[in-house]
């Protein structure tokens, strides 16, 4: 991780990553990170390149997509309604902003995706190591466990907010490859001028960036007590072993002010994850 954020560090002076890319697409980051030890589920990590398309999702108007009425699936309380259609977007970089490319209307998460995802007919030049498994873009990104209401015919009692982001993907036709395995750098690229300077700046001798520090703010407030949470794994437990339930994870949050850029407290956290 340190090494692909140093290679990050290089790529943002060489305006080749970042909101001084503009020339290459959007100022839009995505590093995906496999930590942890080596093995065939940990073998690469991503540092994605500038983009020029991605797909949106976000929680339709409340008028739209109501509020289940309150209800108890701990206690058998269940209760099936048809998927309600989401709007998926497809926007494209128009070198200043996002603008809106496309949009359909869709109940299902996996056809709508496979609709607004098109897929290009592109190949990455060269040859590309067998344990790689992209041979020309692929889309990536982050999805909310929100989106359950597009693959179960359930209704939440407690919805996100409306507009809420719940799935953002971007078109990946840049991006940098490290093989943990053997600490090498694989540059995949549509674009060879991206390709070409990204290649010199590997070449180059490793700058090693020192690590900012984060700012500490105040004690995060949770959304129950230590005893409240106890009392609520008695509940599920209870439910499971009455048949009600096969699992069920329960999500404690943790709320309060982040003084320090977002990116720097992933990179802390990726750093300090033993």
């Amino acid at each position: 991780m340190k090494h692909l954020e140093s290679v990050r560090h290089q790529l943002m002076e060489r305006e080749l990553l970042g909101p001084n890319a503009g020339r290459y697409g959007s100022p839009d980051e995505l590093m995906l990170v496999s930590a942890g030890p080596i093995s065939h589920l940990s073998q690469f990590s991503l540092l994605c390149g500038p983009t020029t398309r991605r797909v949106t999702i976000r929680q339709p108007p409340e008028e739209i997509v109501k509020a289940a009425e309150p209800h108890s699936p701990l206690s058998g309380e269940t209760r099936l309604e048809e998927c309600i259609p989401f709007t998926f977007q497809r926007e494209i970089w128009n070198g200043c902003e996002w603008e809106t490319e496309c949009s359909i209307l869709d109940a299902s998460l996996a056809s709508g995706l496979r609709a607004i995802c098109s897929k290009t007919e592109s190949i990455f030049p060269g040859d590309i190591p067998p344990s790689i498994p992209f041979n020309g873009p692929f889309w990536a990104g982050a999805l909310a466990y929100e989106l359950l209401q597009l693959t179960q015919p359930l209704r939440l009692q407690n919805p996100p907010q409306e507009h809420e982001l719940l799935c953002v993907l971007w078109e990946i036709d840049r991006c940098i490859v490290h093989r943990k395995g053997d600490d090498s750098m694989v540059v995949l690229s549509t674009d060879t001028a991206w390709a070409q300077n990204v290649e010199r700046c590997l070449q180059e001798s490793p700058v090693e960036y020192p690590s900012v520090e984060i700012k500490r703010s105040k004690k995060p407030i949770s959304n129950c007590t230590d005893e409240e949470h106890a009392e609520i794994v008695r509940k599920v437990h209870s439910a499971i072993v009455d048949g009600q339930l096969y699992q069920l994870n329960y999500g404690r949050s943790w709320e309060g002010e982040i003084l320090s850029e977002p990116w720097d407290v992933f990179s802390h956290s990726v750093a300090s994850n033993p």
